[in-house]
């Protein structure tokens, strides 16, 4: 059994029961696939009677790890984790949660969580307003007029592995609740299995959930580097006798050329930025100086993703002159 499991099982669930919080975009029909597994679950958004099926299907769902606290005749932790485990599979779908103070008190906070206060200025220009319930936003005048309301997908392990290490400790307090710990198994890129316990002595942000640009900041940060670790093994990948060439500092630092000249390209992926560091790799970083691959890119009628691809298929094409021309 995996580390996770074994974690989930050592805990004493009479003082300090675990409970999971499942993604429902991560599945085809979550609440379908909870009621098969007969496990007692319920919906973190509230049915207004829109009956919006995606809406429904996607929301998160509040699970109950420990189903004897309901009935001493249902399932105990030793029966439910492994079925919710095989439901998740290797899916970065769930975060776990360790309440002591019940059911009732962590559904009132995820409720109160589904939702965030995000800086404005940080929104994309025609980012569409998010609508989504929640029991306890409230905000104060001043957020009112800096930030604006956002969902909050606290049931996706790999954004959580995201906000967890970026947070201050009052804004981690606040995210914590009434909870003492979170456990969560993200993809790899991300961190794998990791954890967030409670500092007791931490007093928790008041009001909702409000993230600052220096937090969001951070978190850029941590997704620029992870961005560039991926692109780093796929040039290994793909291209290892350049980067025997450059060795790992060298690769390093044609990345980092290739992130700075293709984002004044135009290039926003990071699809294009793998395409474009290739051709950074191949040639020495010197197409990033030619003037007419530079025009090529950013005046492309699909777009520098495609333009890269483009060029990458014209070198896949050349002959040994051609490519020597280079």
């Amino acid at each position: 059994m995996s580390k996770l499991h074994d974690l989930l099982l050592s805990a004493d669930y009479r003082t300090a029961p675990w409970f999971a919080v499942l993604d429902g975009a991560q599945f085809d029909n979550l609440p379908d696939a909870l009621r098969e597994g007969k496990f007692i679950a319920c919906s973190l958004y509230l049915d207004r009677g829109e009956n919006n099926p995606e809406q429904v299907i996607t929301a998160p769902h509040l699970v109950v790890l420990d189903e004897t606290a309901h009935n001493p005749a249902l399932r105990p932790p030793a029966e439910a984790v492994p079925a919710l485990l095989d439901l998740i599979k290797d899916r970065p779908a769930a975060v776990f949660w360790q309440c002591p103070k019940g059911e009732d008190a962590l559904f009132k906070h995820l409720r109160g969580i589904n939702m965030v206060m995000y800086p404005k200025e940080l929104l994309p220009p025609l980012d569409p307003e998010v609508e989504a319930d929640s029991d306890e936003m409230t905000s104060t005048e001043e957020a009112a007029e800096t930030h604006a309301r956002v969902l909050f997908r606290h049931a996706d392990a790999d954004v959580m592995a995201q906000v967890g290490s970026s947070l201050t400790m009052p804004n981690q307090a606040r995210l914590l609740g009434p909870a003492s710990a979170l456990l969560f198994q993200a993809s790899a890129e991300r961190g794998g299995l990791l954890s967030v316990v409670m500092d007791a002595g931490v007093p928790a942000a008041p009001g909702p959930l409000r993230l600052s640009e220096a937090e969001l900041s951070s978190l850029d940060g941590s997704n620029a580097a992870l961005s560039r670790a991926r692109i780093e093994t796929h040039l290994r990948e793909v291209a290892p006798e350049y980067v025997d060439v450059v060795g790992s500092a060298g690769l390093s630092a044609v990345v980092q050329q290739a992130e700075q000249t293709g984002g004044a390209l135009g290039i926003e992926t990071e699809y294009g930025q793998g395409l474009w560091a290739t051709l950074m790799l191949m040639t020495g970083g010197e197409l990033a100086n030619e003037p007419q691959v530079v025009d090529y890119v950013k005046d492309h009628s699909e777009g520098p993703d495609r333009a890269v691809e483009e060029i990458l298929e014209q070198i896949g094409a050349a002959s040994d002159e051609d490519w020597e021309a280079l």
